[in-house]
């Protein structure tokens, strides 16, 4: 499978034009990869491909929530597969965990598949939008969007099934930066009508963040306030779905 993701990266990688961002220069080219490191890279993107989320939304109560984050240490906290050492950081986690109970107790949130984790670790190949926020955030571009109504998708017999988000922390000499964005999964609100091959989910933006914070914190810091953010807002987003949709 990574022969394959090798063929079709290597154009970027070896220096071809890609995605620029809109504080980037017009002449900016990535640099160029060794062999080892474009095999590597095209491992991980295949590792990607292959562990994609399978949501289960057939015969499942509740609302499905993904949260990603690419730092191996901060979700596997999350998780509860590991404890920080610095007590600090463990208070913060633990309130994180409390919100979820708070939210799977209120909304019946739960993960996408059973078995699965309502927090999930990506490599960071995956997270480039909630990285390009970071970025953002450090070149004084702070904001959030919320765009939380989707009465429209309502009226055109649709509503929202499932949840995802992804979130990211950086630090660099411009300071520190977090980000996060959210998106709502859709499907037909007739679903008896739709053949179960033919249903597919049209995720839609719902919230986006780009903010800094006090350019004193660690990289740790920075994504602890991201997911924390993320999860606030997750809230928020649940909530007005209840209001809009099953009231």
């Amino acid at each position: 499978m990574y022969l394959y993701f090798q063929t079709r990266i290597k154009g970027v990688c070896m220096g071809l034009p890609a995605y620029v961002g809109p504080e980037a220069s017009a002449n900016y080219a990535p640099k160029p990869m060794t062999e080892k490191e474009l095999t590597k890279l095209s491992k991980r993107i295949a590792a990607i491909h292959d562990r994609r989320t399978q949501w289960e939304l057939d015969g499942r109560e509740g609302i499905p929530l993904e949260i990603i984050g690419d730092s191996q240490i901060i979700t596997s906290w999350l998780n509860g597969t590991s404890r920080a050492h610095d007590k600090h950081y463990q208070k913060r986690i633990d309130k994180f965990v409390d919100k979820c109970e708070y939210l799977s107790q209120q909304f019946n949130i739960v993960p996408p598949s059973a078995g699965s984790n309502l927090i999930r670790h990506e490599y960071r190949e995956a997270n480039d939008r909630a990285d390009r926020l970071t970025h953002l955030a450090r070149q004084g571009q702070n904001y959030i969007i919320e765009q939380f109504d989707l009465s429209p998708y309502k009226r055109a017999v649709k509503y929202p099934a499932c949840y995802r988000a992804m979130f990211d922390g950086g630090v660099s000499a411009e300071g520190v930066g977090c980000g996060f964005w959210i998106q709502a999964g859709l499907l037909p609100i007739r679903d008896e009508c739709v053949a179960k091959a033919d249903r597919r989910l049209e995720f839609v933006d719902v919230c986006e963040a780009s903010f800094c914070i006090d350019p004193s914190s660690s990289v740790t810091d920075a994504e602890l306030s991201a997911v924390e953010n993320c999860m606030d807002a997750v809230e928020k987003v649940i909530t007005y779905r209840q209001h809009t949709f099953f009231c």
